[in-house]
């Protein structure tokens, strides 16, 4: 078979659809990744937001992928295949997507009337907003320069929550040939930050009675201290007033060690 052929059968297996298929929350997060990447611009805290929300998207089925080159943004799942339509702005296509039921109370959403300016201004015959409005919510994006929106990356201080399955169960023999570094340290048990609040029932009383024997096993955090794996010897610590705990610290996210082992 000619490469041809192979790359159209594969091609033929994808069922084509437009952004605007995608679902709303799915949408947010893929503005926000467009806007990190479409700038080029390797800062660290962006390339840390970027792979925080490429592992989002995975975790609910997406991968995302963006050709600078020729401007075209790719997102599939399973043999659902997402692409810009090449025809204008991606940024402008996933805002129209986003708010083709109206932006804001009193703007869009209406049937018809409206007048720009006016409390029930911006809906069109079809309930969408006028362009006009499209433009004013893109420049909110548009004119966030790189470092404004570095300066607003806080994830190290972000609420984060997963459920106990979606969370890898980690320890020191699974990083042997990992690119991540490690470190075995010592902490403050105030530093860690639980993600789930799921627990296995009696798993902390047997853990308790393990560390009551000196039997310790590290608790795995990432860089910002969230708790990959070791939430039941975490309550168990607190239940003992263990006020210093050890840690295997892991030189990545938690997004970034989810999204490699998950």
């Amino acid at each position: 078979m000619r490469l041809s052929d192979l790359q159209e059968e594969v091609t033929s297996l994808f069922k084509e659809h437009p952004l605007s298929d995608l679902p709303h929350d799915i949408l947010e997060i893929l503005l926000d990744w467009y806007n990190i990447n479409s700038y080029g611009i390797p800062l660290p805290k962006l390339v840390l937001q970027s792979d925080s929300l490429s592992a989002q998207l995975k975790q609910k089925g997406y991968i995302v992928n963006y050709d600078g080159s020729e401007d075209i943004l790719l997102v599939t799942k399973g043999r659902d295949k997402y692409t810009s339509d090449g025809g204008g702005d991606i940024r402008i296509q996933i805002i129209n997507a986003l708010y083709r039921d109206g932006i804001d109370e009193g703007m869009g959403g209406s049937s018809g009337g409206g007048t720009a300016g006016s409390a029930g201004a911006g809906g069109s015959s079809l309930g969408l907003p006028y362009p006009s409005t499209y433009e004013e919510e893109n420049d909110k994006f548009k004119y966030r320069s790189p470092v404004q929106k570095q300066m607003s990356l806080t994830t190290e201080d972000e609420d984060k929550l997963w459920k106990r399955d979606e969370l890898p169960q980690l320890n020191l023999i699974d990083f042997e040939e990992s690119e991540y570094t490690l470190e075995e340290l010592k902490v403050s048990i105030d530093k860690l930050k639980p993600v789930q609040n799921e627990r296995v029932p009696g798993l902390v009383k047997k853990t308790i009675g393990m560390l009551k024997d000196g039997k310790e096993k590290p608790i795995v955090v990432d860089k910002f201290g969230y708790i990959v794996n070791g939430h039941h010897r975490y309550d168990a610590y607190k239940k003992l007033n263990i006020d210093v705990v050890p840690v295997l610290k892991v030189n990545a996210t938690i997004e970034a060690l989810i999204d490699k082992y998950m």
